[in-house]
């Protein structure tokens, strides 16, 4: 069990990785903003086609992390 949680851990710090640097890449702005300079050369993209990409990225990583990934 010790090692199925660390395994969870491991993956759900990774998640968190993982969203914080798309965050970062969907928002350039909030980026600069917190002093991360990597993205200083462009601006969100408010079209509809960026942000239905954007919402079905989200729906896409709410469906990983279901119940069914879930250690009891």
């Amino acid at each position: 069990m010790r090692s199925a949680r660390r395994v969870a851990w491991t993956a759900l710090h990774k998640l968190f990785a993982d969203e914080w640097e798309r965050g970062l890449r969907d928002n350039p702005e909030n980026a600069s903003d917190q002093g991360d300079t990597r993205f200083d050369d462009r601006w969100s993209d408010l079209s509809l086609a960026a942000v239905a990409a954007r919402e079905a990225a989200d729906r896409v990583r709410c469906k990983a992390c279901g119940p069914s990934t879930a250690v009891r």
